[in-house]
Parts: structure tokens; sequence; C-alpha cells
């Protein structure tokens, strides 16, 4: 019986995911799923609910999943728990160092249903489509297929929502390099014309070039 999860990953849609296969899929309670979006709030947080299971993440932007690996071990938990590494495919031996530091195992990124299923020892035999002759594990299986299609469903909606916040945020971050741009032009018309000669790429590239000339101008003044 799993009691308490702790999922550790900074990108809020994987969170989402595991989430959702752990309570929809493999019916563990909303209430025993943990969640963390940083390797210190993660072992904050184990401090703090002790759960049997870790899921964390190898790379985040604060401390490494080595890193909060060894911190766990280091409290010598009683009973310890069974910590399993988040991973991408190019990782494996990063993989290898984290469970010389005390991890337990890894799953590849994104899970699926099976494979977490077995690392938490739940049986799913209404996954096996040879028992569409049972009519009771028949609608097992199709509830699982129905599950599925809306759990994806409901990913490409956060995606999609994502996508739109970072959308917003670059154009946002445009117009305020445009309006930088065209302030220094304004202070330096000599370098706004030399700017327009010569071969620069980005906008963040000429912003830097009339940055450097109006500055070095003012010191020789």
């Amino acid at each position: 019986m799993v009691s308490r999860i702790l999922i550790i990953e900074d990108v809020r849609i994987m969170r989402i995911l595991f989430r959702d296969i752990l309570t929809r899929e493999l019916r563990i309670s909303d209430d025993n799923v943990y969640e963390a979006e940083n390797g210190r709030q993660g072992i904050m947080t184990y401090k703090r609910v002790q759960p049997q299971y870790v899921f964390c993440d190898i790379h985040m932007p604060d401390i490494s999943g080595i890193e909060v690996v060894k911190q766990i071990v280091a409290l010598e938990p009683d009973p310890a728990p069974n910590i399993i590494m988040l991973t991408s495919s190019r990782e494996r031996r990063t993989v290898i160092e984290c469970i010389r530091a005390g991890a337990n195992d890894y799953v590849s990124k994104p899970p699926t249903t099976e494979r977490l299923a077995k690392i938490l020892n739940i049986e799913l035999p209404f996954l096996n489509y040879k028992y569409a002759d049972d009519p009771k594990k028949a609608v097992k299986s199709t509830k699982y297929a129905d599950a599925r299609e809306e759990r994806n469903t409901n990913l490409d909606i956060v995606r999609a929502a994502d996508e739109k916040i970072n959308d917003e945020a670059r154009a946002k971050e445009t117009k305020v390099l445009l309006e930088e741009i065209e302030t220094f032009k304004a202070l330096d018309p000599e370098s706004a014309d030399d700017l327009d000669v010569r071969e620069i790429d980005t906008d963040l590239e000429a912003l830097k070039f009339l940055k450097e000339k109006y500055v070095a101008k003012k010191q020789l003044k």
C-alpha cells in the first residue's frame, strides 16, 4: 500500500503528468501526492511529510538531483524512502552517480502508467487486453483508455496555456528591448548611423553595441 509520494520536478507540466497518472490511473489518493518545484523545496517537503517514495528530477535550477539524494540520505531516515530519479535518455551516466549516492531506481520522462505501477508495486491486470472477454475487466480496460485520452487532452490544454504565456512574455521582452534601442539611438545618432552599416543579427546585440558606444563616449567627456 503506497502511503505518500513526493515529486521533485521543476517543469510544471511534468508534475501535472505524474500527478494525473498517480491519482487517476493508479488510484492513489490526491492527498498523498506532494509536489516540489525545485531541489531545496523538495528537501524541506521531504522533512515535513516523510514520503515513502521520492521521484526526483536530475537537473533543476537550484541544486541537482544528486545533491537532493545526498541530503536525504544524510538525514538517515528510518524507514529509508525509495528514491527514483527522473531522467532523459542522455543522462544514464548521471543516473549511475545518483544510484551510487543512494537512489534506488530511475524513470525515463515522460513516464508511463506501466512503469510507475511496477515501481510502486501496483498490479494493473486491467491493462492487459487479453482479458477483453471478461466483462468486468473489459470495462476497466475501457475506463483506462478513456482516462488516458482525457489526460492527454488536459495536457494539451496546459501546454497551449504555457506556450501562450511564454509568447506573451517574449513579446513583452522584445517591446522593451526595441524601446531601449530607440532611446539610445536618440541619445547618440552617430552610433545609430554606425549600427545601420554593421552586420548585427539580433536586437540584443544591437542594444549592447549602442550601450557600449554611449558609455564610452560619456567616459571621454
